[in-house]
């Protein structure tokens, strides 16, 4: 049953995934897009299987840009697969090349990663939302944290106009690592050099205060930090120093802790009740 649906460019993106797996998701996430269908498969808010028709993502590409296989051995894969077309394509291509039961591992892993990414490279797309799922989860394959989705896919398919464009209500704001981010932080995967920008950012700054500082990487790359820390409540926005108040009664009630506000607001979406996911 669909359970929620729209369009890609009505809200930012990374909020919409990080809700998904905030309601600990059972189902299908389907973009399509030019009346081609990209599918994640989620269980328990976490992606286990994903579907993607373009051609970098396909099985070939993604072990040949590993250093798993050879061109010349493709050539006769893609043979076989015309005789046979019902064969596994990975199986097929594992047994042919003669690939180690590690190396199935880390092809099945990285087939699972870019896959889910290719969602992020579709911003004109249309998305659903269903609680059937359609695809089987590989027992083999550990299943993606939206964390980790969120930013590498950012990092590897935004263009620096749509980074900008979705993260309008953050520019000019200054944000810190939230205080129940700590363990969240490794879930990103993020490098060295992208862990000491987010380490800076234990102090109030701004996005374009920390592209400034972090200059050893590049704009798009810093953005990305903010973007998907503040999508995932990661980074909390900075509060002013409080003023000491003229007259007692008009000191405002202070904010309740159970409340947390995000810039990135959904104000088109549906939320995904229980009732609805069961």
């Amino acid at each position: 049953m669909e359970v929620q649906s729209g369009h890609v460019a009505e809200r930012p993106f990374a909020r919409l995934i990080f809700n998904t797996a905030r309601q600990r998701f059972t189902g299908d996430l389907i973009l399509e897009d030019n009346g081609i269908r990209y599918i994640t498969s989620w269980e328990e808010g976490r992606v286990v299987a994903a579907k993607s028709p373009a051609p970098s993502d396909s099985v070939a590409r993604v072990a040949l840009n590993a250093g798993l296989v050879n061109s010349s051995l493709l050539g006769r894969h893609f043979e076989e697969l015309k005789r046979n077309p019902k064969n596994d394509e990975t199986n097929l291509l594992a047994s042919m090349a003669e690939l180690h039961s590690d190396q199935i591992v880390l092809l099945k892993r990285r087939l699972l990663a870019q896959r889910s990414m290719r969602q992020f490279a579709l911003p004109n797309a249309h998305f659903s939302l269903n609680n059937a799922r359609t695809m089987v989860a590989d027992p083999e394959t550990p299943a993606l944290d939206s964390r980790w989705l969120i930013f590498h896919g950012i990092k590897t398919h935004y263009q620096l106009s749509r980074l900008e464009r979705e993260m309008a209500p953050v520019f000019g704001r200054r944000f810190q690592v939230a205080t129940d981010a700590g363990p969240s932080v490794e879930a990103f995967g993020f490098t060295r050099l992208e862990l000491a920008a987010v380490h800076q950012l234990g102090k109030p700054m701004s996005a374009d205060e920390l592209v400034e500082s972090a200059s050893e990487l590049d704009r798009t790359t810093v953005l990305a930090i903010v973007y998907a820390m503040v999508a995932t409540d990661c980074l909390s926005p900075a509060r002013a120093a409080p003023s000491r108040p003229r007259h007692q009664h008009s000191q405002p009630h202070p904010q309740s802790p159970q409340q947390k506000s995000n810039p990135l607001t959904e104000p088109t979406a549906t939320k995904i009740t229980r009732e609805e996911l069961d």
